[in-house]
């Protein structure tokens, strides 16, 4: 198991909503089913985090069509929220909880980290979900120092080659990936392609693609498979990523 150790503390998370069927493949039109929408963002300020909602943007406006209202917190009318945290500390548990260890091993955090881990910290780098919720945040790292550690969860893996290893009852935890930059991906030029073993198994989180494009210009990414988890027809991947100089 591969530990988080050098916290990073966000200047932002993005505000990710989608619906509950989550089949969205990064690179891939699926119809709007359990495809990621950013719809918003959350910024460190003098009065604390505020919550801005990405009103012009086309995720914001897909998303209200698909029945996105807006976080049940923040009226959706309201263009900008001030001092959202005490609402969305919910998504992640007290410090004094007898399993808070377990919960940031989970997460691939080492426990010996969690002193320097803000709620915002924490948020962004746990992804804030909650049984059958629609929201997410992401850390999004594009100003992150180097090196740096993550976690990334596959994105769309369910419909590439990884799937044919889970199903033949091959685990594809440790395999080591790689990460390639698309492009000409007729769906999203700003794509980044995972790969295992020479063979595409998903791609990086959209909310986190800039970051990634940045650093395949600049730094030596490694990854491996961390996690494999979920229904075998819906598993979820997660990946260990250090990015160095």
């Amino acid at each position: 198991m591969h530990l988080i150790n050098n916290i990073i503390e966000p200047k932002r998370l993005l505000m990710v909503w989608q619906t509950l069927d989550r089949s969205e493949g990064a690179g891939q039109p699926q119809g709007g089913v359990g495809k990621r929408y950013v719809v918003g963002e959350l910024r460190q300020a003098d009065k604390g985090v505020m919550l801005h909602y990405f009103k012009d943007s086309q995720d914001f406006k897909d998303a209200k069509e698909l029945g996105f209202e807006g976080y049940p917190a923040f009226d959706i009318s309201k263009p900008e929220h001030t001092n959202v945290m005490s609402a969305l500390e919910r998504r992640i548990p007290p410090r004094e909880r007898s399993d808070f260890t377990e919960f940031l091993k989970y997460h691939r955090i080492a426990p010996g980290a969690a002193g320097s881990l803000s709620p915002f910290a924490l948020l962004g780098y746990t992804g804030g979900k909650l049984p059958g919720d629609s929201f997410s945040f992401v850390h999004t790292f594009e100003e992150a120092p180097i090196p740096c550690e993550l976690t990334v969860e596959v994105a769309g893996f369910r419909y590439y080659k990884g799937m044919d290893l889970l199903k033949q009852g091959n685990s594809l935890v440790d395999h080591p990936v790689q990460f390639k930059a698309e492009p000409e991906n007729p769906y999203d030029p700003h794509a980044v392609a995972i790969y295992s073993d020479g063979e595409p198994i998903g791609h990086v989180n959209r909310a986190q693609t800039e970051a990634f494009n940045k650093w395949l210009q600049c730094c030596r990414i490694e990854g491996n498979v961390e996690r494999v988890n979920g229904r075998l027809d819906r598993p979820s991947v997660l990946l260990y990523v250090k990015v160095e100089n």
